[in-house]
């Protein structure tokens, strides 16, 4: 209950001891010790031993055994932060999927920019609907930006900039696009904006 060892070097002298004093006399138990053993700051177990002679756990075999404890816990504690990587690394894997099955049935083109890193991902509908050869790269920022039609470019920019800089969650635009052919279309954008806890 207060998470500490305890020790009894005579579990027959043990005052509180007699529910288990006949256990303790059917395997000759003497003497004892219990641990606790931790998992994230808290007790999830007890670590005991017995003797078959009084006064057996001295200070030596405490300290020994109390070292023992602590690599328990610590081995639980590493065991249980390897599953916990397991199974969200499971779940990553399986929300991947989704998106991806999703981002194939769709015929919106789908972009994610990191505005720390400066990375534009898109989907692989951009190629498709731009005009553009399956295996090409797709444009960063700076390659996005210059597609824009010159006369919609700063408006857009700045529209984006002020939704970023502004703290809105939400930015939409419509502006003309240039293909890769030269040929304008006509483009309806929108973007959800995510914050750290920041609010960055």
């Amino acid at each position: 209950k207060e998470a500490r060892h305890v020790i009894c070097n005579d579990l027959f002298a043990q005052v509180g001891h007699t529910p288990w004093k006949e256990v303790s006399q059917q395997f000759g138990f003497k003497s004892s010790i219990a641990l606790p053993l931790f998992r994230e700051g808290k007790v999830f177990g007890v670590f005991s031993l017995y003797a078959s002679v009084i006064d057996f756990f001295d200070e030596e075999e405490e300290a020994l055994l109390l070292e023992s404890a602590g690599d328990i816990s610590f081995a639980v504690s590493v065991i249980d932060r390897e599953q916990k990587r397991r199974t969200a690394e499971k779940e990553l894997l399986l929300l991947n999927e989704r998106f991806t099955r999703i981002s194939n049935a769709s015929n919106d083109v789908l972009w994610d920019w990191n505005l720390v890193t400066n990375d534009l991902w898109w989907n692989q509908n951009y190629n498709i609907l731009f005009g553009l050869p399956a295996d090409s790269p797709t444009p960063d920022i700076k390659q996005w930006e210059a597609y824009v039609h010159p006369d919609d470019r700063q408006r857009v920019l700045d529209g984006l900039q002020n939704a970023i800089d502004g703290g809105k969650t939400l930015w939409s635009d419509e502006y003309r696009y240039i293909r890769n052919d030269k040929k304008e279309m006509v483009i309806y954008d929108r973007g959800l904006i995510m914050r750290d806890e920041t609010g960055k």
